[in-house]
């Protein structure tokens, strides 16, 4: 180590050198007296002497890796051409800036008496001040109180904030660090020393106005920023270079370590730790973290770009932690959306901190929980309607749907098993009454024949003869209605069957011709009765007997004539035939068929079928619906009223129901602009039936909160969107569901 010797005196026989104090990496301190002084007088420049010399601190610019000292002469050289270039630089630099460090005034900037150049290298004069540095007090405490660090460390941003603003000639210090902050003894307050690195800028263009921006190698690396080290092929920079080096020192005062480099956490090398981590008694808060790692981010743009608004940061402290009382207070009243209002005004008014963080998580996810429960209700809540309406799969769709939010109620578990067990029952009951349906029919098919069953040939033997008696007794004459007389005439013998009897027309008929007609009109009559009781008819199905089926008699066939049946049997009956006069017989009502008091079966067919449409008909077109009551009205025997008015009931309502439909499609038609319309595509029953249960279910969905409540929530929204969809694949021409699905959108 080359230093200058005690007695050294230096420019010009003012200062005398007592005492070297230190050297750092490129510059060397002493301890030295001013033993005289120059004054201007009528002669010019005089020397004059000091009686009481005053106690100066000098400090030497010197590259101690590059630099060498002739012994004799006390001359600086530098042997490496590149350093020597770059001292000389530096040398220049200190000695432009001198004239504006020396003007400097602030009680915490030390005050610079001289700058002069001799040996080849710059000196600057100094104040000397009884004290020490904080460097030292770091040394024998590790860290400092906050009480302590705070009061020094507003006194550096208040000095720094002067030479950034308060001055004509603005100037960065760029070599803040513990070391060069001393610690007056007498009146405990911080003074900031060392502008042998300083370099004037434009605050305003952020540009260096120096003659040279070089800096030394030998700044201390963890209290500048990465960029300082390349400040030449910077267009610009700002006060964030001193701002980072006081960052830097807090961070050190108050946690007792060194802040990681900046290059290594610019690359991701290394995590600046907060300070509040290697404090155990809590003084450091999250706020003051954050102010710090703020002061000292690894980019510059990320940092306070002036002293003011660094020092005004750390000032909030208390501000802040009132601000988060308040939040506070509002997540103990569960005023949530309030306390996240806060949370957003705290975090741009200061800073946002861990706390602020954690609050705002825990917020939204109390939020999360009342919207999901929300959702949960409204499901549970359209769910058990549905129970309530018996629409057990709808209740199920709205049940698993609240599922999905929380899998692990007990109580929607427990609503999904009942449902299941419903559904389940209802299937059992439908196979039930299905079997039991088919056992009846078949027990029916089974037993009609042999009450109404077709007789064998020997009973159609005795039939027919039974049948040749009643004809002879029909055609017995009986005693007429004779009005009265005075003398009353005889009553012409009877015609039997096999004398010519004269008709109505004149011509007369054999007895022959008029027993076969008699015949056939009785076998008719009995069919008509056995088809009544289903033995002509389709299983289960009574028949009317038909009217006006042409019979052709014996004599007829050979004129051509043919006779009603009813007719025949009517006249079977009638009144008999005078032979002076031949009346007309009266016409009987035709008969209908009766039901037996006794034959219940086609009552419990009559019933499946009946509840089964009618639990479908709501989920049928009206048309489709009114053509199976029609088929169902059918099979109903004519004097079964009640069951027929039933029917007729239903049929006369859908039909209501068609027209108005019709209506209101004729008024949309009339609304909306006049389109293409395209093609219908024909829908089977089952993709009709599907179609308007998914329909219903998108309309329960949004019948809750209306189409904009529900398009506002996403999870109603998509899930009716998706019904919808499902709907229109099954009937592409449902105008409801494509309505539907545009309110949606």
């Amino acid at each position: 180590m080359s230093i200058l010797k005690n007695g050294t005196i230096l420019n010009r026989n003012q200062y005398r050198i007592t005492k070297f104090i230190a050297q750092g990496g490129f510059g060397i301190t002493y301890l030295a007296e001013e033993i005289g002084y120059y004054k201007q007088s009528g002669y010019g420049e005089e020397y004059v002497q000091s009686r009481n010399p005053e106690i100066v601190v000098i400090k030497e610019l010197y590259y101690n890796d590059y630099c060498q000292r002739d012994e004799v002469t006390g001359l600086i050289s530098i042997s490496n051409v590149d350093k020597k270039q770059e001292f000389q630089k530096l040398v220049k630099n200190q000695m432009d800036e001198g004239k504006t460090i020396r003007g400097l005034q602030h009680p915490n900037i030390i005050r610079t008496r001289d700058i002069f150049h001799e040996n080849d290298t710059a000196y600057m004069v100094m104040d000397y001040v009884e004290c020490t540095d904080l460097e030292e007090m770091l040394k024998e405490q590790t860290y400092l109180s906050k009480e302590k660090t705070m009061k020094y460390i507003n006194e550096l941003i208040s000095a720094v904030d002067y030479i950034h603003t308060k001055i004509d000639k603005k100037i960065l210090h760029l070599d803040i660090s513990p070391s060069n902050i001393l610690i007056d003894k007498n009146t405990d307050s911080a003074i900031l020393i060392d502008f042998g690195s300083a370099l004037s800028y434009d605050n305003v263009q952020n540009n260096i106005t120096s003659t040279t921006s070089q800096i030394v190698t030998g700044r201390k690396k963890h209290y500048s920023p990465n960029e300082q080290g390349d400040i030449d092929n910077l267009k610009s920079f700002d006060a964030t270079f001193d701002t980072y080096a006081i960052g830097a020192t807090l961070y050190h005062l108050l946690s007792g370590e060194k802040p990681p480099l900046s290059s290594m956490v610019s690359t991701g090398r290394e995590k600046i730790i907060p300070p509040s981590e290697f404090r155990k008694d809590g003084e450091v808060s999250q706020y003051m973290d954050a102010v710090i790692m703020k002061s000292i981010a690894p980019f510059y743009k990320e940092r306070y770009d002036s002293a003011e608004k660094f020092g005004k940061a750390l000032s909030n402290e208390a501000e802040y932690a009132v601000q988060l009382g308040e939040i506070k207070k509002l997540m103990a009243e569960n005023k949530f959306p309030e306390a996240k209002h806060l949370i957003k005004q705290t975090s741009e008014k200061f800073l946002k901190t861990p706390d602020l963080e954690n609050f705002e998580n825990e917020i939204n996810q109390k939020l999360e929980f009342e919207r999901k429960d929300r959702e949960y209700n409204i499901f549970l809540k359209k769910g058990n309607n549905m129970l309530a309406a018996g629409e057990m799969e709808m209740a199920m769709d709205y049940y698993e749907s609240a599922k999905e939010i929380f899998p692990d109620k007990a109580e929607i578990q427990e609503k999904l098993k009942y449902c299941k067990d419903q559904i389940e029952a209802k299937k059992q009951e439908e196979i039930r009454k299905r079997e039991e349906s088919e056992r009846l029919a078949a027990a029916s098919s089974f037993q009609q024949p042999e009450q109404t069953e077709l007789l064998n040939p020997q009973d159609k033997i005795q039939e027919k003869a039974k049948l040749e008696n009643e004809a002879t007794e029909l055609m017995q004459p009986k005693p007429a209605v004779q009005e009265a007389q005075p003398k009353p005439e005889p009553v012409k013998p009877q015609i039997s069957v096999s004398e010519k009897i004269t008709d109505s027309s004149g011509k007369k008929k054999s007895g022959k011709g008029l027993l076969i007609g008699g015949i056939i009109a009785a076998v008719i009559g009995i069919g008509g009765v056995a088809g009544f009781f289903g033995i002509f008819g389709r299983k289960g199905e009574p028949k009317v007997p038909e009217k006006n089926i042409p019979v052709v008699v014996a004599d007829s066939a050979k004129t051509g004539n043919t006779v009603d049946s009813a007719v025949v049997a009517q006249n079977l009956s009638a009144a008999p035939v005078s032979a002076e006069t031949e009346k007309p017989a009266e016409k009987l009502p035709a008969e209908k068929p009766e039901v037996k008091e006794n034959d219940n079966a086609w009552k419990n067919k009559f019933e499946t079928a009946y509840s089964v449409l009618l639990s479908s008909e709501n989920s049928l077109p009206p048309q489709t619906a009114i053509d199976k009551y029609k088929a169902l009205l059918k099979t109903i025997p004519v004097n079964a009223k009640s069951e027929r008015e039933r029917v007729n009931f239903r049929i006369n309502g859908l039909i209501v129901k068609r027209a108005e439909l019709a209506r209101k499609e004729e008024k949309k038609a009339e609304k909306e602009p006049e389109i293409v319309k395209k093609t219908e595509t024909k829908v089977s029953d089952a993709d009709m039936a599907q179609y308007n249960k998914d329909l219903q279910w998108a309309k329960n969905m949004i019948n809750v909160d209306g189409c904009d409540g529900c398009r506002e929530n996403d999870v109603c929204r998509n899930q009716v969107t998706a019904k919808l969809k499902s709907a229109l694949a099954r009937n592409p021409n449902g105008t409801e569901a494509k309505n539907l699905l545009n309110c949606l959108r």
